[in-house]
Formats: C-alpha cells, sequence, structure tokens
C-alpha cells in the first residue's frame, strides 16, 4: 500500500521529531507539524492532510521510495485520495527519531515509522489488517521563521498483510 509508506514516511515521522540536534524550538515546531499529520491519517481527513501538506513542503518537495522513484506532493495526494478509500480504520500510527541532524537552516531527521490499518472488503470479500514499517530521511528547511519540508528519502520498508510480509 504505497499511500500507507507515504504517510508513515511522513505523517509518522512528523510525529515523533526529537530534539536531539537543533533547537528545542525549532524541533517543537517541526513535533507539531507532524502531530498534526498523523492525527488526520488517524481519522481519514483528506481535506486536513491536502491542506497541511500543501502548506509544509517547499515548491520542489520530492517523495522517494527505495526504489528511487520520486513523487512530488501533487502525485502523493493523488496517491493518498485514492487509497484512503480502501482503508476503513487507522489502528496506529507512531514514529521514533533515530537521529536529527542541523546546520545553519536544514534539520536532517532520520525517523523509524510503524502504522497498522484495517482495510476494508476487498475483491477477496475480505478485509484485511496492513501492518508497515519505514525508515525516511527526511530534510526540513527554514523559510522565513517557518520549518519547510524539502524531501522525504525512504530508505527501508516493509509491509504485512495479515501477518504476512506483501511484495512492497
Amino acid at each position: 500500500m504505497n499511500f500507507m509508506k507515504k504517510i508513515s514516511t511522513l505523517a509518522i515521522a512528523l510525529l515523533a521529531v526529537s530534539a536531539m540536534a537543533g533547537s528545542a524550538a525549532d524541533i517543537k515546531k517541526i513535533a507539531a507539524v507532524y502531530s498534526k499529520m498523523d492525527g488526520y491519517s488517524v481519522k481519514k481527513d483528506m481535506t486536513g492532510l491536502k491542506s497541511l501538506l500543501n502548506s509544509i513542503a517547499t515548491k520542489d518537495c520530492a517523495f522517494t521510495d527505495p526504489k528511487g522513484k520520486a513523487q512530488t506532493v501533487g502525485q502523493v495526494l493523488g496517491q493518498m485520495a485514492m487509497q484512503m478509500g480502501a482503508i476503513d480504520k487507522f489502528i496506529a500510527s507512531t514514529s521514533h527519531i533515530d537521529k536529527t541532524t542541523e546546520k545553519g537552516t536544514t534539520i536532517v531527521a532520520t525517523v523509524s515509522s510503524n502504522y497498522a490499518l484495517l482495510t476494508k472488503a476487498g475483491a477477496d470479500g475480505k478485509a484485511h489488517k496492513i501492518e508497515g514499517s519505514s525508515v525516511s530521511i527526511d530534510t526540513w528547511v527554514k523559510v522565513g521563521s517557518d520549518w519547510k519540508l524539502q524531501g522525504s528519502k525512504t530508505t527501508k520498508e516493509t509491509t504485512k498483510m495479515d501477518g504476512k510480509v506483501f511484495p512492497g
């Protein structure tokens, strides 16, 4: 489920930016954005997700998967909207910042994320539990007094459906 990989890369990463590097106030601002993103995801609020993502992303923001395929914010939002319809409910969405570094007006966060959700009944007539984990490197740049997401590169991801590894 590419939507969940992307949302877990972004939304869950947004949830847990810690003060391992950078000023506490800057990290707190970024963490608040992640928390909002996670909340919108759990509520399946595409209007909120779209508004938030458009407001926090730089114009050249790119989301890159482990195979090197990059997508724009618009492409990610389109995919998210389409896939959101297949989700019955989110069970959990968490993240942990493994490392942050700051250089000038840039903060780079290495983020481990986990999520779980239930799908609506699919073609097989059954609902499924989807669980996933990912590691991403998110780059934030300061624009005026705001922090903007410049890019998110997923370096590792695993997805399971009903407890079995699902090819991504």
